[in-house]
């Protein structure tokens, strides 16, 4: 599976203080390891969540 830029995907994501923690359902469809650190970015109403 290739990487593609931008992919968006809604998904329940909890925060617990200054972590967000991505289902592992979520990081398997992204081709992420479980437990991966995110960069998160805001750009006012959406979070855009990138490997770190």
């Amino acid at each position: 599976m290739e990487e593609k830029p931008g992919v968006r995907l809604e998904a329940v994501v909890k925060l617990t203080g200054n972590r967000v923690v991505i289902p592992k359902d979520v990081c398997r469809k992204l081709g992420w390891k479980p437990g991966i650190k995110l960069k998160v970015l805001t750009n006012g109403k959406r979070v855009i969540l990138e490997p770190a």
